[in-house]
Formats: C-alpha cells, sequence, structure tokens
C-alpha cells in the first residue's frame, strides 16, 4: 500500500510539474517602441476627438494585454511612454488605421466569445438530451419487430 501511494505520489508531482506554464519571451526592444507607440498613438488619438473613448480605452487595454504576454522592464516601458508622449502626434489617417485594427480586434473577440457561447449551449443541449426520459414502444407484425423511441 506504501508503494502505491509513492507512486501515486511521484506521479502527480511529475503530472504538476509537466503542465507548468512555459516562461514568457522577453520583451525585445522593439517589442517596448511598437506597444509604447501605439499605446500613445491610441491614448492621443481618443485626447484630440479623433477616436471615440471606448475604442480608445479598449485600444489601450489591448496594447497592455499584449505587454503582459511578455516579461518586461516596467519602468523602461514607462519611461519610453513619457518620452513618445512629448514627441509623437498622431495624425487623422494613423487614427482612423488605429480605429480599424481595435474594430477588427473587438470583432475577434465578439466572434471567440459567440463560438464559446455555442459551445457551451451545444454541451449544454447534449447534456439535457442524454438525461431526458424517453420512452420505447415496440410492434410485433408477424415476424418483424418495429421499435419507436420518443
Amino acid at each position: 500500500m506504501k508503494t502505491f501511494r509513492t507512486l501515486a505520489y511521484s506521479a502527480g508531482i511529475a503530472l504538476l510539474t509537466g503542465c507548468a506554464a512555459a516562461p514568457k519571451p522577453t520583451m525585445t526592444d522593439g517589442d517596448y517602441i511598437q506597444i509604447a507607440g501605439r499605446w500613445v498613438g491610441i491614448q492621443k488619438c481618443g485626447q484630440l476627438g479623433l477616436l471615440d473613448p471606448d475604442s480608445a480605452s479598449r485600444g489601450m487595454q489591448y496594447q497592455v494585454n499584449i505587454a503582459s504576454l511578455y516579461t518586461f522592464d516596467r519602468p523602461r516601458l514607462e519611461a519610453l511612454i513619457r518620452q513618445y508622449q512629448g514627441e509623437f502626434d498622431p495624425t487623422p489617417t494613423m487614427c482612423n488605421s488605429a480605429a480599424m485594427a481595435i474594430a477588427g480586434t473587438k470583432r475577434q473577440e465578439a466572434q471567440s466569445a459567440a463560438a464559446a457561447q455555442a459551445s457551451r449551449q451545444e454541451w449544454q443541449d447534449i447534456n439535457n438530451n442524454r438525461n431526458k426520459p424517453t420512452q420505447t414502444y415496440c410492434n410485433k407484425i408477424g415476424s418483424q419487430v418495429l421499435c419507436n423511441t420518443y
């Protein structure tokens, strides 16, 4: 019995270790520049009224989400954002491009949410039908038996 417990414990540790999350990649110089630039651009587009507040806040959150995929130096990113805030003035064309990208990402999120909901509903329907009481009626006509399930 003790051997079984030791084996089960070892298997559990192996499974947990195997499921450990892979380390996040380190943010490159290009990633810092891109994320900071987009964040400032979207923020300024919103401040200038070239991007509606919902899209601006959503776009800024998307940049935060992208940054969270990396291991990064937060003070370095914040310093770059402050630097770009003083140097960067987006054009209406840039703001329009940002709005289109944000709308595309928002649409993808909506499609993913709809697909997840449809999948949940499908599983619920399967579960409901599986547990649904059924009745079977059989009739014998000559040597043949016909059955119907409702």
